[in-house]
C-alpha cells in the first residue's frame, strides 16, 4: 500500500515539530538558566562591594582604636615616668647621693639625671611666670620733660 506524498510529508512535518519543540523547550531551559547565573553574578559583585565597603570601615576603626591605645600607653608611659622621677627625686631629697640612688635603682647616673629632669623640666614649666604684659606706649606728644596725666 503507498501512502500518499501529503500524507509523508504531514508525518515528516509533525516529527520535525515534536524534535523542534523540543529543541525549544532546551533552549528556553538554558536561557532560563543563564539568566539566573547573571543574576547571581551581579549580586555576587554587589556583595563584594559591600563586603569591601565593610573592611573599608572595619580598618578604619582599628586604626582609630590604634591610635588611642598608642596615645593611652604614650600618657600612662609619661605617667609611670613621672612616678619614677619622683621617687628618684624623693631619695635624693632624703640625703642619699645621686650614685647611690643609681646603683640601688640599677640605673646609670646619666640615666638617673635624665630621669629626675622629667620632673623638674615638668615643675618648671608649670610654674614658669606670665611675661608682664607691656605698658601702653606714651603718646607722641610726650616729650618726657612734662608730667602725663592719664583719664580713665
Amino acid at each position: 500500500m503507498m501512502v500518499r506524498r501529503s500524507a509523508k510529508l504531514t508525518e515528516a512535518r509533525k516529527k520535525a515539530r515534536e524534535r523542534a519543540a523540543t529543541q525549544i523547550e532546551r533552549e528556553e531551559s538554558l536561557l532560563t538558566l543563564a539568566e539566573k547565573f547573571i543574576v547571581a553574578e551581579e549580586e555576587l559583585g554587589t556583595i563584594d562591594d559591600g563586603l569591601q565597603d565593610q573592611i573599608r570601615k572595619i580598618d578604619e576603626r582599628a586604626e582609630k582604636d590604634r591610635e588611642r591605645a598608642r596615645e593611652s600607653a604614650k600618657t600612662n608611659g609619661e605617667d609611670l615616668k613621672a612616678a619614677q622621677a619622683s621617687v628618684a627625686d624623693e631619695m635624693v631629697a632624703l640625703g642619699a647621693k645621686p650614685a647611690d640612688v643609681a646603683a640601688r635603682l640599677g640605673i646609670s647616673v646619666g640615666e638617673l639625671r635624665k630621669l629626675r629632669s622629667i620632673n623638674s623640666d615638668k615643675n618648671s614649666s608649670e610654674t614658669a611666670p606670665v611675661p608682664p604684659t607691656p605698658a601702653e606706649p606714651a603718646p607722641a606728644s610726650y616729650t618726657g620733660d612734662e608730667p602725663v596725666s592719664v583719664s580713665a
